[in-house]
């Protein structure tokens, strides 16, 4: 198959063949509606996607016109996630789409995804804001200071919050990430000791309505 090669799998935690699909998707509060996708591979260290030489060689390949649909997809599967993600939103917004959040996992949480998304100008002149999990290796400003955010849970105990509702503890902050002004809410779940940083553009953004937006990822999947 063109182009396949050795993609990890996070259910079985192995390393099999195959090509990722990266989806944009609405959720208009009921159904997740398909906007847009593309087609993706997984490099790899030594840049061949986990195939021996031979394998490489033997590889089905074809030969499209430049402007066909399925040379698109060609010209797409080893570009970044990241930047292609962007551009399905500006086509989006492009062809008139209005929504309020843009919600994605901690690969795309990034200084370059969150100044894009955030540039981003729909009618009315509203500019979106992005919510997500970011990495806890991270480097935050707070207050002037600077902290990684795993180090925040042990210099803030004092400011730990419950919620009974969602079952979980919580630290809320207000911060900078590279000059990005972000509410940070440190959370760590009933009956686990680590705690994820769930991270919104948006400073009025209650904990609750953080919590259940982030969540609507477990029913899109």
């Amino acid at each position: 198959m063109e182009t396949i090669g050795k993609v990890f799998d996070h259910s079985s935690h192995k390393y099999l063949l195959g090509i990722k699909l990266l989806v944009l998707g609405l959720w208009d509060g009921k159904s997740f509606i398909p906007l847009d996708f593309s087609l993706h591979h997984e490099p790899g260290k030594n840049k061949n996607r986990g195939l021996k030489a031979k394998q490489l060689k033997a590889q089905h390949s074809y030969s499209r016109p430049s402007d066909s649909a399925g040379q698109q997809r060609i010209n797409e599967v080893s570009l970044s996630k990241i930047a292609i993600a962007i551009e399905m939103i500006k086509r989006a917004v492009k062809s008139g789409l209005c929504f309020e959040y843009v919600l994605a996992d901690s690969w795309f949480i990034s200084e370059g995804f969150i100044r894009d998304i955030r540039s981003i100008c729909m009618k009315g002149k509203k500019n979106p804001h992005v919510i997500g999990l970011m990495k806890t290796n991270r480097t935050v400003s707070i207050n002037g200071k600077v902290f990684k955010i795993n180090r925040l849970p042990e210099l803030n105990r004092k400011s730990i919050k419950h919620c009974k509702k969602l079952k979980c503890k919580y630290i809320p902050f207000i911060a900078s990430y590279k000059g990005i002004d972000i509410k940070i809410f440190l959370v760590c779940m009933q009956g686990q000791q680590s705690w994820q940083a769930l991270i919104c553009t948006d400073k009025k953004c209650s904990f609750i309505k953080a919590m259940e937006i982030y969540q609507i990822r477990w029913s899109i999947e």
